[in-house]
């Protein structure tokens, strides 16, 4: 026994250095002298499965497991193997009878773990994650699986406790640094991921850590940085979409200065040139390429930059529609519905797609549509293709006649959306998310249409009309629009005045002072033009020769980078008025909704942001009084507090000019009367604005017209 152990470590120790002839030979003299010696059956296993032998591979497992069922490692092997041939159910098994055999081995837990959460039983296959960690709790890769599945659910906080428990057992464990950044990212906190990834690519460069990098740091708004980050994925990697198509096409979350726009607007139309000229559609790769590429970004902070988007948009929407063609090509014709009863034959299918049905001001306004929908006249649809979920989701279920929730690929989407056979499909917010666009440039529906939940034309020859607001459209808007342009009565949907919040803090709670005059201007960093800076400048200037406080209430940024950079320019902008900004600008970061209520109702003035007009925002805060200060733009998405004052009959703070503007939000500031009686006339036209279900009916006289055709 004692020269077999010694050519056992001698074969090992040869398997190890890479010489597996040698092993082999060694393993087989073993089996010559002592025939049931199963480790040598499972390593000559191993051996003929790394040399491509499978089936004489998991031959040898077999017997190795049928001479020594305790043998562990056999099982493992077995199953690695069964499932490399495509037998996973087998491979399964195995795991389960290991688990039978040894109870507490974590490496196997481990394994089947992570073979069922591929065959999509996530629950049972977190929980031999858990068992594995309740039997070795310091065991890192465990901790680093589970809460990568954590990171993918959606699970934020608990992704980030148990990849910061590996990383504390195993600080050099490159994918939990790298999950810890992703996690970071989607949770907000930028300035953590960074950290995160530029410690990944510092023990080891890869091209997808630079990448996501990339992502983060374009997020923060550090334009140039996120640039370096994609050029360095695709030198690493030069077959790399994702980071191609955000190297041409990123644009920047905000500008320091006008001729930035210029500058990145230019970049963005030589990156759409150079992709569209460089994609080929008629090779199987360059198909798959770009419809990874066009997976990986929306063009989304294009229409930020206040000017007309159609030409641009439908450049890109053609570009989209080809690659959607060229790989679903059975989804790219109008469909021909089936013959077949319907379940309502009498009723039109409407259906509602979107990743936002939930608490998203991008199709959180369709609930007033769907719930006010006639359904003796029409059948609804509800299609949720994003991940997380929550009460507002749970509601479009119960406001849907079928509800479903795909997270999947796209093309179960698309052969779902098919299958429904729906009259007419409305995309709620195209331009908000990657999926949303790419299945928006098929043929799911006879007729299909977008909506405001992102304010700007789709450019997509796919879809037909943009249903949108008479109130908010300029004249001669047609022509800001690639679809059909529909304009609904008033402002085009159906919205329920918020209620008020069961606690209400005081300023103080906001850091506010109880003798200022509060300005609320809470929006998304990106919706500030570098332009209008100084119209916060000019308003403080103005009330402090009256002898009175403004303080201004902005949304802080998600990151350092963020805040130091709107910090620079409302510093640039007080400073040419002789004011400090620290003094009179208060950042906050982002509230729960209650406690954002609370914050209109301790405030004086609503500013609506210039060229891109509050709409969710502009709606809660008329419902607690608040005057709004508003300069209509050119175009639908700078109009929409406009619309809303004109609803409630209220007229007096809509300014004709910047010069206009500052001097209405002045007056409103220094004068409590006035602001007063606009409060007054803003309550009494409530009932006109909220739950306005006129729009409703004669959108659904539009779907009963075009259903005719």
């Amino acid at each position: 026994m004692a020269n077999l152990a010694e050519l056992f470590a001698a074969a090992v120790q040869y398997h190890q250095a890479g010489h597996l002839s040698q092993a082999a030979q060694l393993y087989q003299q073993i089996l010559q002298q002592q025939p049931d010696h199963a480790r040598a059956l499972n390593m000559l296993g191993v051996i003929a499965c790394q040399t491509g032998n499978l089936p004489e591979g998991i031959r040898y497992y077999q017997q190795a497991i049928a001479l020594s069922p305790m043998l562990i490692d056999a099982y493992h092997n077995l199953a690695l193997a069964l499932q490399m041939t495509g037998k996973v159910d087998e491979a399964i098994q195995q795991y389960r009878i290991a688990i039978a055999q040894q109870p507490n081995h974590v490496e196997t837990h481990h394994q089947l773990g992570r073979l069922l959460i591929q065959r999509g039983q996530i629950n049972e296959g977190m929980g031999h994650y858990q068992q594995a960690l309740a039997i070795k709790p310091n065991y890192a890769p465990v901790a680093v699986s589970l809460g990568t599945v954590l990171l993918q659910l959606g699970r934020l906080p608990d992704a980030i406790a148990y990849l910061q428990q590996a990383l504390q057992t195993q600080p050099d464990l490159v994918p939990a640094w790298q999950c810890l950044g992703q996690a970071f990212q989607l949770s907000g906190r930028l300035d953590e991921a960074v950290t995160a990834l530029q410690h990944s690519l510092s023990l080891q460069p890869n091209p997808a850590i630079h990448y996501l990098l990339g992502k983060v740091l374009e997020e923060q708004g550090n334009t140039e940085a996120a640039i370096v980050q994609f050029q360095a994925a695709l030198q690493l990697q030069p077959n790399y979409p994702d980071a191609d198509w955000q190297h041409q096409l990123i644009l920047p979350v905000g500008y320091d200065t006008p001729a930035q726009r210029v500058h990145y607007r230019q970049r963005f139309c030589r990156g759409l040139n150079e992709l569209i000229q460089q994609t080929n559609l008629n090779s199987t790769e360059g198909k798959q390429a770009a419809l990874q590429g066009l997976g990986s970004r929306t063009n989304f902070y294009l229409a930020y930059q206040g000017w007309n988007d159609r030409g641009l948009q439908q450049k890109y929407g053609h570009f989209v529609h080809q690659i959607m063609t060229a790989n679903y090509p059975q989804w790219s014709a109008i469909p021909t519905l089936s013959s077949s009863p319907a379940p309502s034959p009498q009723k039109l299918r409407i259906g509602y797609l979107s990743a936002h049905l939930m608490a998203h001001s991008a199709a959180a306004w369709a609930r007033g549509w769907m719930r006010e929908h006639d359904r003796q006249q029409f059948e609804i649809y509800g299609y949720h293709i994003g991940q997380a979920t929550d009460f507002i989701t749970q509601e479009f279920h119960d406001l849907s006649d079928h509800f479903r929730h795909l997270p999947g690929d796209l093309g179960r989407i698309a052969q779902q959306v098919r299958a429904d056979q729906l009259d007419i499909l409305i995309f709620t917010d195209i331009g908000m998310d990657a999926r949303t666009t790419q299945l928006a440039g098929l043929r799911l529906a006879p007729v299909q249409c977008t909506a405001w939940g992102h304010p700007v034309t789709s450019g997509l020859p796919t879809i037909d009309y943009y249903l949108s607001s008479d109130l908010m459209e300029p004249d001669h808007a047609q022509q800001h629009y690639s679809e059909q342009l529909v304009r609904l009565p008033n402002i085009g949907i159906c919205y329920s005045k918020p209620p008020l919040p069961d606690v209400r803090y005081p300023r103080a709670q906001f850091g506010l002072r109880d003798d200022a005059i509060v300005f609320l201007s809470f929006q998304a960093p990106y919706k500030y033009l570098p332009q209008y800076d100084e119209v916060f400048a000019q308003i403080a200037d103005r009330l402090t020769q009256r002898n009175l406080m403004a303080q201004f209430v902005f949304l802080r940024p998600a990151s350092n980078y963020g805040v130091e950079r709107w910090q620079r320019r409302l510093q640039s902008a007080f400073a040419t008025v002789g004011l400090e900004s620290q003094n009179h600008c208060v950042l906050l970061p982002k509230l729960d909704r209650p406690v954002y209520w609370s914050l209109n109702l301790v405030s004086d003035v609503f500013l609506d942001t210039i060229d891109w007009s509050g709409g969710n925002s502009t709606l809660e805060a008329v419902a607690y009084g608040l005057p709004v200060v508003t300069l209509p733009g050119a175009f639908m998405r700078g109009r929409h507090s406009a619309a809303i004052l004109q609803r409630l009959g209220v007229t007096e703070t809509i300014a004709t000019n910047l010069i206009d503007y500052i001097n209405l939000a002045v007056r409103l500031g220094t004068e409590p009367m006035w602001r007063q009686e606009i409060t007054a006339k803003i309550q009494a036209g409530h009932d006109r604005l909220y739950d306005d279900r006129e729009c409703v009916r004669a959108l659904e006289a539009f779907f009963q017209q075009v259903a005719r055709r």
